[in-house]
């Protein structure tokens, strides 16, 4: 990936939409209210989208929702909690409707984002940093 690519990564804010707060993840930091939405059992995370395949923005089209329909059918199998990407102020870059998956290991968030097109994943585990893995 160019420089321009992960310094726009990196710069995103990656928001859990939870009824009770919303909770901003970071690359390279650490959250403990992270830790608090994940299930008692669970160790894993990852935030993932299935907007703006390889990076086109299309913003709300019929095929960005589309597409996160279907994520949300991929990931039915783990509790998940509504989020949103948000680029980094100043960029024109839309929000970007995601998902916070509960309990799925980096290797299986890797593959569902490869199956939607996506260029990385965010993912983490209870206690740890929040780290991008390019797909």
């Amino acid at each position: 990936m160019n420089d321009e690519l992960r310094t726009a990564f990196e710069a995103t804010t990656y928001r859990v939409l939870h009824p009770a707060e919303a909770v901003d993840i970071r690359i390279g930091r650490h959250n403990a209210a992270l830790d608090d939405l994940l299930e008692e059992s669970a160790e894993t995370w990852a935030f993932i989208t299935a907007w703006n395949p390889r990076g086109a923005a299309d913003g709300r089209s019929p095929t960005n929702l589309a597409r996160a329909g279907e994520l949300r059918r991929a990931c039915a199998g783990f509790p998940c909690h509504e989020g949103v990407g948000l680029a980094e102020k100043g960029s024109d870059h839309p929000a970007e409707e995601s998902l916070f998956v509960v309990g799925i290991s980096a290797a299986e968030a890797v593959e569902v984002a490869r199956r939607f097109g996506q260029l990385a994943v965010v993912v983490g585990r209870r206690g740890g940093v929040a780290e991008l893995v390019w797909c």
